[in-house]
């Protein structure tokens, strides 16, 4: 429904400056039935706006206003005589009315209730007519139907108030309006303000413009539907909470885009509904939504975001997986990420690649286990670029240097190089990490390269003893291993196997199910070296024979997840993950929800007790 406003401008007698100013920049209207003349303006306010006169508005012809851009302004200047005219035409009206009602009982009896002139008093009576047919039981109220029918008293109001009590929350709206139209006094202004405001199908804040201060108070119903419209009120959750766990979903997604429910407010922690509460968190809390949720919302950039961090090779999404060519020593996406990535992210990287020549980077960084792997990855590819892959790492500079320098001696003994293994576990000689597991793994491979025979045959197994013997305590592996150097103790010398776990002389981890197409592999490139040939031949052979016998080789390291266990990403070079775009839709139904609670309030609005003369 178009909704008219008439008010009153400030005093009603403009300056001619304002004629004036109003001529310059409005358009010259002159109204089809009044002849009043004025002049229209574009505006903001999302009413008809007449200043100036205070006149109903069906007074007006139509037509006059048909061409103008919808919510326009229409401003009437009137001279200062049509001010006096109009003053003393209204003076003349109300002295009219009183002798009136001196004449006619009935007008005198509306009178006392505030109600003057015979087209008032027609309308209010048809809208209490109409009001009794709508009763679901009118028969409770034949006071009120008795006063319409004769002379209504002092209690009248009261009579209005009951029945409209009685009546279900949209209906009260349209009865509401009727009589408020009728020209009631009882109803204030703001009252059928609302009244309007909820009867409208969907009145959004951006269409309605902002409201005067005392409108965005109110009852709780009130404020949370203005709220969900839009408009910046005052409501607590603890006021809602009850809502919160009723209300749609679409509504809630309304109060969090006004700001109403925000992600201290745990939304989410009132719905029984997981996938729901899921939603709501991932609205507002998205970096803390699981991979299990994000499947269950399909929300791909999540879903990426959970791959990327458990250390999936691809995501499908592009800035992720150029990161993820980071992890394998690919820096060939290095200056697209730089460009890409927002500016904390971008400097984390720039940081990370200009230590990767050196391998020097601050705690912030070494103390972050999920960026090891990058960390490995790109110094190895600057080792290899600078063909210094012999060079021995320090592993007293971080927890990171350290299992750096155990992976190292450990890819050394995979690549056959068993004096350079040899070398970077002395490096671990005087040094004891505070890490207990790193503390265990090094002790393990140190009592794995002490077996290798000197040059004169002779293998320290006394000192691959004793090491293992610290650390076989509660380590079930370290105790296997320190058995299989028992056992190499009590055979003699000659009648030993190789000490070499025959995987790592292949050069895959140990019980790799690989190593029989490595066996092939490596017989057809050591075809022409018989030493070799030979070397690889027996650790197919004692491969073979293990599988077949059941026996053990030392393994190394002890424990598996040791240098897998940094697969997992860190979140550090991420972009953080924006929210969940909003998925649903107030339409009507959701909204009439609130506008039944929202209704019965208005009640409030409606005071039996005040006379019209109060009430202007």
């Amino acid at each position: 429904m178009t909704l008219w406003r008439a008010v009153r401008s400030s005093g009603l007698a403009l300056r001619a400056s304002s004629r004036g100013t109003a001529a310059r920049n409005g358009k010259a209207i002159t109204d089809g039935t009044t002849g009043v003349q004025g002049f229209a303006f574009t505006s903001d306010r999302r009413c008809r706006r007449l200043d100036g006169m205070l006149l109903p508005p069906k007074q007006y012809d139509p037509n006059t206003y048909a061409d103008l851009p919808p919510y326009t302004q229409v401003v009437i200047v009137p001279s200062k005589q049509e001010l006096i005219a109009a003053e003393r035409a209204r003076r003349a009206r109300k002295r009219a009315a009183r002798l009136a009602s001196t004449a006619d009982p009935a007008a005198e009896a509306w009178g006392r209730l505030g109600v003057h002139g015979a087209d008032t008093i027609a309308a209010i009576r048809d809208a209490t007519w109409q009001l009794l047919e709508e009763l679901p039981d009118a028969d409770r109220h034949p006071s009120l139907r008795e006063a319409v029918d004769t002379l209504p008293t002092a209690e009248f109001p009261a009579l209005v108030h009951a029945a409209l009590a009685d009546l279900e929350p949209f209906r009260l709206l349209s009865n509401l309006i009727r009589l408020g139209e009728a020209g009631i006094p009882w109803l204030s202004e703001q009252g059928l303000t609302k009244a309007l405001l909820l009867a409208a199908a969907r009145p959004s804040a951006h269409e309605i413009g902002p409201l005067p201060a005392p409108l965005l108070d109110g009852a709780v119903p009130w404020r949370l539907y203005l709220a969900v419209l839009g408009h910046p009120v005052r409501l607590s959750v603890d006021e809602i909470r009850r809502e919160l766990e009723q209300l749609p979903l679409a509504l809630l997604d309304d109060l969090i885009d006004s700001g109403v429910l925000g992600r201290a407010d745990q939304p989410w922690a009132q719905r029984s509904e997981p996938l729901e509460a899921s939603y709501l968190r991932a609205r507002l809390l998205p970096e803390e939504v699981s991979a299990e949720e994000a499947a269950a919302l399909e929300w791909s950039e999540a879903i990426a975001r959970h791959a990327y961090l458990s250390g999936a090779a691809q995501t499908g999404d592009a800035v992720l997986d150029m990161l993820i060519s980071l992890y394998s020593g690919d820096r060939s996406h290095h200056f697209e990420l730089r460009a890409v990535l927002p500016p904390e992210q971008r400097n984390l990287l720039q940081e990370i690649m200009a230590g990767t020549q050196i391998g020097n980077w601050p705690d912030s960084i070494t103390s972050d286990r999920g960026l090891w792997s990058l960390l490995a990855a790109q110094w190895s590819a600057s080792l290899d670029a600078d063909k210094g892959r012999g060079r021995l790492i320090n592993p007293t500079f971080s927890p990171f240097h350290t299992w750096y320098a155990y992976r190292a001696a450990y890819h050394r003994i995979l690549d056959g190089d068993i004096d350079g293994a040899l070398r970077q576990a002395d490096a671990f000689t005087d040094f004891e990490p505070h890490d207990e597991r790193a503390k265990i793994e090094i002790t393990n491979l140190r009592a794995y390269l002490a077996m290798r025979p000197d040059e004169h045959r002779h293998e320290d197994l006394d000192r691959a003893e004793r090491l293992l013997i610290g650390i076989a305590g509660d380590h079930p592996q370290a105790r296997a291993n320190l058995a299989i150097v028992q056992q190499r103790k009590a055979i003699r010398a000659n009648d030993r196997e190789s000490w070499e776990n025959p995987y790592f002389v292949l050069g895959i981890p140990h019980e790799s199910p690989e190593w029989t197409s490595r066996w092939r592999e490596l017989s057809r490139q050591y075809r022409d070296d018989v030493k070799e040939q030979a070397r690889v031949n027996d650790a197919w052979r004692r491969i073979q024979e293990a599988e077949r016998t059941g026996e053990t080789f030392f393994k190394l390291p002890s424990d598996d997840d040791f240098l897998q266990e940094h697969r997992t990403r860190s979140a550090a070079l991420i972009p953080p993950l924006a929210p969940l775009p909003r998925r649903t839709v107030t339409g009507e139904d959701e909204l009439d929800i609130i506008k039944r609670l929202a209704a019965p309030d208005l009640l409030t609005e409606f005071d039996s007790t005040l006379r019209g003369d109060q009430n202007r």
